[in-house]
């Protein structure tokens, strides 16, 4: 019977014994299973905890910078109002720089027609050359068509 016996250490047997209890093979088998499925979920548990605890920092840090930016935003729009009141020449520089960023844009958007023009406009002369050569092919072709009816004629006679 000792050699069928070992002594379990899993939580539940040291709780009921601290230096553990004499289980059946089987009894030990079940008892390493359970143990390790326990430990499982328990690291499971733990992994998604911490998952958790980071996505929380990572809201919160996320949320700071957003308060940060509001607040710079304030600050510096109450900036432009205070100076505004002081120098009507900033608002004309805020103006200036708004319209340049506009004129980028529209440069921007040119450009982009440009290029899509020129890429039109290759694509129509590939098939220009490709119809010249399809023509040439033809005309080769009708002049093979002529030759042969020739060389037929000749032999005729």
């Amino acid at each position: 019977m000792s050699e069928n016996t070992i002594v379990c250490k899993c939580e539940f047997c040291l709780e009921k014994n601290e230096n553990g209890v004499l289980l059946s093979i089987s009894t030990y088998n079940r008892h390493r299973k359970n143990q390790q499925e326990f430990l499982e979920k328990d690291d499971v548990k733990e992994t998604s905890l911490s998952y958790q605890q980071d996505i929380h920092q990572q809201e919160g840090i996320y949320q700071q910078d957003q308060q940060e930016d509001i607040y710079q935003q304030n600050t510096y729009q109450q900036k432009i109002i205070n100076q505004q009141e002081d120098s009507p020449i900033i608002v004309d520089e805020i103006l200036i720089l708004r319209v340049l960023i506009l004129i980028k844009k529209v440069i921007m958007i040119i450009l982009i027609i440009v290029t899509i023009m020129v890429i039109i406009i290759k694509m129509m002369m590939m098939i220009m050359m490709m119809i010249m050569m399809i023509m040439t092919m033809m005309m080769i072709m009708m002049m093979m068509m002529i030759m042969m009816m020739m060389m037929m004629m000749m032999k005729m006679k």
